[in-house]
């Protein structure tokens, strides 16, 4: 029944296929995440919170398509992507430890991890994507949309690129609930609001369809020996620097929104 009707994801056991049970050990290690996450949380926000969670300017929106190539490779506009981006994860990471904390304590069953520090600790973008950001979501495409494409057609490839695909039509979906203008809200005689954040459609599709390019490309350059042994030499933080680099430069079409929404301010009122 947890595994139906909550939004996590809870451990089971690999040969008698039922739930596993949280220890004492599980509890006190998720109440430790659960602090260190907040903590996390609170000194970012504490920090960006009175520089709009912006902190350099660039001359262009955020949520706006006006990026020039100029634009999105400006160090300014990659820095302000990743202080978006990883105030996210923050956000992610204490929203669904506290739930899984919650969901522990009250059903006894063991949860898993929904963010595991993808902005600081990812290895490979296939990494990012399939074990760090947002385990949740990653789980259920995986058995909903790549597991099936994969069947059918056999190739890696394919499946990845059909799985970020479906996974952008779903976060443009969630746009339009999350971003959705009620009548209350328009003026009477404009029918506008002018405090409301109104998306440009198709920024999702465009952002997860890059990364679904950058996981063929992984698939593609995994197989010479070089990139292998580039990967066991480099220090962790430069891999993940360079994982990075690869997507935040567009990093605006996913988290401008969320900032022009204000739902930092949000977070931090909260």
């Amino acid at each position: 029944m947890v595994y139906f009707t909550t939004l996590v994801d809870v451990e089971f056991d690999s040969k008698t296929q039922k739930p596993i049970y949280a220890t004492s050990q599980d509890l006190m290690l998720l109440s430790k995440q659960c602090f260190l996450s907040s903590l996390k949380l609170v000194v970012a926000l504490c920090i960006f919170a009175p520089m709009s969670y912006t902190p350099f300017e660039t001359g262009v929106l955020a949520h706006s398509t006006n990026h020039t190539f100029a634009d999105i490779w400006s160090w300014m506009h990659i820095l302000n992507n990743f202080v978006a981006a990883t105030i996210l994860s923050f956000s992610l990471e204490f929203g669904s430890n506290n739930i899984n904390l919650l969901i522990e304590i009250t059903t006894g069953i063991k949860t898993k991890q929904m963010v595991n520090n993808p902005m600081f600790a990812s290895t490979s973008v296939s990494d990012f994507w399939g074990s760090r950001w947002n385990n949740l979501i990653h789980v259920a495409l995986k058995r909903g949309v790549y597991k099936p494409v994969r069947k059918y057609c056999n190739k890696r490839s394919i499946a990845a690129a059909a799985t970020f695909l479906a996974s952008g039509i779903l976060h443009e979906y969630c746009w339009g609930l999350l971003f959705y203008v009620h009548d209350n809200e328009k003026d009477y005689e404009s029918g506008f609001c002018s405090n409301c954040v109104y998306p440009h459609y198709g920024k999702n599709v465009i952002f997860f369809g890059w990364n679904g390019v950058l996981i063929v490309f992984e698939y593609l350059l995994s197989q010479f020996y070089f990139v292998r042994k580039i990967r066991t030499k480099l220090p962790n933080i430069i891999i993940t620097a360079m994982v990075l680099i690869t997507a935040l430069p567009i990093g605006h079409l996913f988290t401008g929104d969320w900032v022009a929404a204000g739902y930092y301010e949000q977070i931090q009122m909260a």
